[in-house]
Parts: C-alpha cells; structure tokens; sequence
C-alpha cells in the first residue's frame, strides 16, 4: 500500500480478482512469520537457532588443528548447510507469500502455487482456530499484535477448506472483513433451517423447536427454561432453579452471533405459542 492507501497490487493477481469479479483492492497482508516458522518447511527435526551454531563451529574449527579441526568440520559443516537452508526459505517466504484482500474477496498467494480465489458470495462456513506454540496459547487474532497466530479456516460453497494461516502481519481487518462479508449469510441458513425444524448444532450445543441442551445434560424445553445467559460462554436457567442446569464454555461453541440470532428466534416462537 503506497502513501495515498492505493493497495499495489500485482498484474497477474489484479487479473485473477478481475476475472472472478471481486471488485476492489482493500489491503495486503504480507508474511510475517519468525525464522522457526519457516524452518518447518526445511527441517523439522533441528531448531534454527541450534543450525546457526554451525558456521560458529566451522570458525572455530578453521582456528584450531588436529582432530578437534575435523570433528568441528563434521559437525559444522551439516549444520551450516541446514541453516543457510532455513535462512533461505525465510527470505522465499517474506518474498512470495501475500494476502490481497478485495471488497469482494481474498486472492491468497503462497509461494510457488498457483494463487487461490475465495469470493465471499462462495463462502458458507468460516472458523477461527487458535494456534498453540510451544504449549502456550497464543495471542488472538486481531490484537494490535505485530504478529498473530490464529488461523481462518473458510470452507467453499463446493465444501472445499481453505486455510488462511496466522504467518501474515495483523490481520485483524481480515477477520473483521470475514465476519461482515460471511456472517449475516450463515445466520440467515441457521434461521431458515430452524424455521424449517432441524435442530442446529453449534460446537456444543444443540437449539432446535423443542428446546436446547447438549449431549451430556439432555434438552431443557422451552417451556421450562427460565433465561439464557451468553457471556464467556453460555448459561441455561430452568424455571425455579437458581443455578444453570446447563452451562457451555465458549471454546465449545460455534458462531456466538448465529446462536444469539436463534435463541431471539425461539423466544420469539415461543412468545407466539403462549
């Protein structure tokens, strides 16, 4: 992106999006990931810090003689040719992999594929799943973070996974982006199939024209649920009982927004039938 926000975008990229309509460049997101990262395409086994001791040991052993010479040799000269391995696919990475996001859609370019189109109109499904590195949780998506890792799975029309990965700088518009364009369409198929009488499962928990509830604690009819409570999770309360009988964390639920939309939708059609 230039000065006067005009998103710079590539010709074959701004012929891609062109032919499949997806009207106009918003904004780049270019790779981001640390030097670890992009060693997992290289090495799995040896950590890219480890690697760097290499041309260390070939230093020293240009300085010393004998056989501790040819042992650093041995050892330095692998590890030498693993990091510059490493350091090389970093620098392939921060070149080559982009984002471009269009009012439209997302044309995603990694490497040496051929770059992939998602158009919004396409998109039925979307999910945001947060990476674990090194056994810590890491920060969300969207956090003014130089770097998130927190990944898009957005899933086609066709039910085609797409995987946006958390490697690209800031993409909290991205997400945002993604919840304006998908959402409202999802919460509307919601709608339409409870309207319709299936009973919808979001991670969870199960709404459907009878009640709500999850495997292990069965269904609460709506005649019988007193209130529902959705804060850092959600929270089920049966008439005359002052603790929920039903309680979901929000790691177990799918799309908060389309439940909030169904459970005003059952209490409406609950309201009707009294």
């Amino acid at each position: 992106m230039d000065d006067d926000g005009h998103v710079e975008v590539p010709e074959d990229v701004a012929d891609l999006a062109f032919e499949h309509g997806l009207g106009t460049p918003i904004r780049e997101y270019r790779y981001s990931g640390n030097l670890r990262m992009s060693a997992r395409d290289v090495n799995t086994a040896i950590n890219p810090w480890v690697a760097a001791l290499g041309p260390v040991v070939l230093v020293l052993a240009a300085l010393t003689h004998g056989w501790v010479s040819w042992a650093g040799l041995a050892l330095g000269l692998p590890l030498s040719i693993i990091f510059a391995r490493q350091v090389w696919e970093h620098r392939r990475r921060l070149r080559l992999r982009r984002l471009y996001q269009y009012s439209g859609g997302l044309v995603i370019v990694m490497g040496d594929l051929h770059p992939e189109v998602v158009a919004w109109d396409e998109v039925d499904d979307y999910d945001h799943t947060v990476d674990h590195i090194d056994g810590h949780e890491a920060r969300l998506l969207g956090t003014p973070a130089e770097r998130t890792y927190h990944s898009h799975y957005i899933l086609t029309t066709a039910r085609v996974p797409v995987e946006i990965h958390s490697e690209f700088h800031d993409t909290g518009p991205l997400a945002e982006a993604i919840e304006a364009a998908v959402l409202p369409g999802i919460i509307r198929s919601y709608r339409d199939r409870f309207e319709a009488g299936e009973e919808l499962e979001f991670g969870d928990l199960r709404i459907g024209p009878t009640g709500i509830g999850t495997g292990p604690t069965g269904t609460v009819p709506w005649s019988e649920v007193d209130r529902i409570e959705v804060e850092d999770g959600l929270a089920v309360y049966r008439i005359g009982v002052d603790t929920p009988v039903i309680e979901v964390d929000a790691d177990h639920l799918d799309h908060l927004p389309a439940v909030e939309a169904i459970l005003t939708e059952a209490s409406s059609q609950e309201d009707a039938s009294r």
